[in-house]
Parts: C-alpha cells; sequence; structure tokens
C-alpha cells in the first residue's frame, strides 16, 4: 500500500534567512482552484504545509489503509489549493526563507497530523462483546443483515450513535450494529483473558483438534522450531478440514486425511488454549505459498494415496514459502 504523496511540488529549496524572525507568522488557507495570485500568508501555507506533509509521510504506516487514506486526502486538498498559483517573487522567497527557519517546528507539526489521527482511531476502536452480533444495512432491526460479527472482533465507529445503534466499518463492511452488544476499546486483551481462563491442559504431540472427513491420505510434520505448533489445512471454501498439534522439537504423523484441494498454514505461540484452539500469546501464522491437492489415484485393483512431508522452520530457498497471513484467516 503506497500514498500518493504530492503530484505537483511547489519550489522547495528553502533558502537561509536571516535569524530572530518571528515565529508566529499568518498563514491562509488559499482557495481551490488554479491561477489564483496569492498573498504572502497563502504563499507560507502551501510552504509550510508541504513541510508538514513531508515528514508526515515519513511518519506513516504503510500498512495501515485508514492513515494512507487520510494521507491522500490531506495531499489531494494541499494540491487542489497550492499546485498552480501566481505571486510576487519576494513574496515567494520570504516563505521560503520563513519555512527554513521553522522547518523544525513544522516537521514536528507533520508528525503531529498522524498521531492525532492515530489517536482518534484508537479511540473509534470497539469489539463486540456477544457471541455473535450481525452488521445490519441501516440502524434498525428490520434492515437486511450484511455481515455475522464473532465475539472479540474488532470494528470502528465511523460516527456517533444513533439512538441503540453505532455505525461501524470491519473488513470493508460499513453498516451499523447495536450498542448494547459492544465495548470501546480492541477485543484483543479481552480475548486472552478469556481464552487463558478456558485453556485447559496442553494438547499431547500429534494430538488432532478438528477434523471433518476421513480418507487415506498422510501429513507428516516435523517441528524444528522453538515453539509448539498448530497445523491446518483449509479447504478453497475456508473451512477446516483437520488441525493438529506439533510439540517443538518433534515430528507428528497423521493419517485418515481426504482427498481435496487444502491450504496448508501453521501457527506459534505461547501458552495454547484448548477452548479457543489457539495461542494466547504471541500468536503468529503462517501459510504456504503452493496449495496441496490430496487424490486417490486408481490404477485396476490397486488404490495409491500420498504422504506430504513439512519440516518446520521453512528453509530460505526451498522451493517453497511460507508467508505471515493475518489471524483472522488463520481462526476459524
Amino acid at each position: 500500500m503506497r500514498s500518493r504523496w504530492i503530484t505537483a511540488v511547489v519550489a522547495a529549496a528553502y533558502l537561509a534567512g536571516a535569524p530572530g524572525e518571528a515565529w508566529a507568522l499568518e498563514e491562509t488557507v488559499p482557495p481551490v482552484g488554479a491561477d489564483h495570485e496569492m498573498t504572502l500568508a497563502e504563499l507560507r501555507y502551501c510552504i509550510f504545509q508541504g513541510v508538514r506533509l513531508s515528514s508526515a509521510n515519513d511518519a506513516l504506516d504503510a500498512s495501515s489503509r485508514l492513515e494512507i487514506d487520510r494521507f491522500n486526502e490531506w495531499v489531494d486538498d494541499w494540491n487542489a489549493r497550492c499546485a498552480s498559483y501566481r505571486h510576487l517573487p519576494s513574496d515567494l522567497d520570504a516563505a521560503e526563507t520563513s519555512a527554513e527557519l521553522r522547518r523544525s517546528q513544522l516537521e514536528t507539526e507533520g508528525k503531529a497530523l498522524v498521531i492525532g489521527l492515530r489517536t482518534a482511531r484508537a479511540a473509534a476502536v470497539y469489539h463486540v462483546t456477544a457471541s455473535a452480533l450481525n452488521l445490519r444495512a441501516g440502524p434498525d432491526p428490520s434492515q437486511s443483515i450484511i455481515g455475522r460479527l464473532e465475539r472479540f472482533e474488532d470494528l470502528r465507529a465511523t460516527g456517533p450513535a444513533l439512538g441503540e445503534w453505532l455505525p461501524v466499518e470491519v473488513d470493508g463492511m460499513a453498516g451499523y450494529v447495536a450498542r448494547a452488544y459492544v465495548m470501546r476499546g480492541s477485543g484483543e486483551a479481552p480475548r486472552r483473558a478469556y481464552c487463558r481462563s478456558i485453556a485447559g491442559a496442553r494438547p499431547e504431540n500429534g494430538e488432532i483438534l478438528a477434523r471433518q472427513g476421513t480418507g487415506r491420505h498422510v501429513v507428516r510434520v516435523t517441528n524444528g522450531q522453538a515453539k509448539d505448533v498448530l497445523f491446518k489445512l483449509k479447504d478453497s471454501g475456508g473451512r477446516t478440514r483437520l488441525a493438529f498439534y506439533v510439540v517443538a522439537g518433534r515430528t507428528a504423523e497423521i493419517g485418515g486425511v481426504p482427498d481435496g484441494d487444502y491450504r496448508l498454514m501453521f501457527a506459534t505461540g505461547d501458552g495454547f488454549s484448548r477452548g479457543c484452539n489457539r495461542f494466547i500469546d504471541a500468536m503468529r501464522a503462517k501459510v504456504f505459498d503452493r496449495r496441496k491437492v490430496f487424490e486417490t489415484v486408481i490404477e485396476g485393483d490397486a488404490s495409491y494415496f500420498s504422504t506430504l512431508s513439512i519440516t518446520l522452520p521453512v528453509v530460505e530457498g526451498s522451493n517453497v514459502a511460507a508467508n505471515d497471513i493475518d489471524l483472522d484467516a488463520f481462526d476459524d
């Protein structure tokens, strides 16, 4: 994900100015449009805001769609006002000189834009407290259901509450949820506490934790990592067909795998919870970049089945790779 950044850059060869210039300089936001004759205060805004946006760009979290989208809105507004204009040469020189004298302060203000965005984003985060919650198209129980949210799932409020309903966005879907079944803040800490309370005993090596269907194929996983592994086979519909536990430093061989086209994935972490079927702390998940097709081959009276052997960790440069995957995609 990349920001557009500034498509038309105002001259920025900031000139050194005389020391002692006043720091409290007036800025006026110019109107949208081209060929506007700017005042000195409007030129200051364009030059100063360019420095702020450059600093904000450096502070962005490139993985955050919210931050990138909001930054691009700032840039679009800046370009609409500052990309093309007329001015007095002496005014531009004065604005650039002022910018250079204030550069450190302007860069701090640019970073503060991003910090403020993150603060507002954190304040807008809620999580689901019910075991399941409907996401509806409008603020009324008669409105159509457009999604189902799970307990502890995070969502973001997009505006003030409308009576008993809260407008939210989750996974790119916008809708409304009943306020009574959400709580402010991320659900990650409550999820960990709940999973710890129903953790149960650590699974045995090779213990099957979920299975759908039977067959004659075999999966063998050697875990050379320092942490235990939860290994899964998911079908094309995202359903877990097989999940089993592999203790650190051990090998688990699981038979009875049915025919199918599977995504292979695994997770590591600390403190496994049987009740939640996931690790409680420091959980990370990876998915292999190649799918595995198990297919029974029948030749005459003979049937042939497959055995898949996997060694963890995946060695760099091997013919397969394991890439990080979102925990929601790993969980059932």
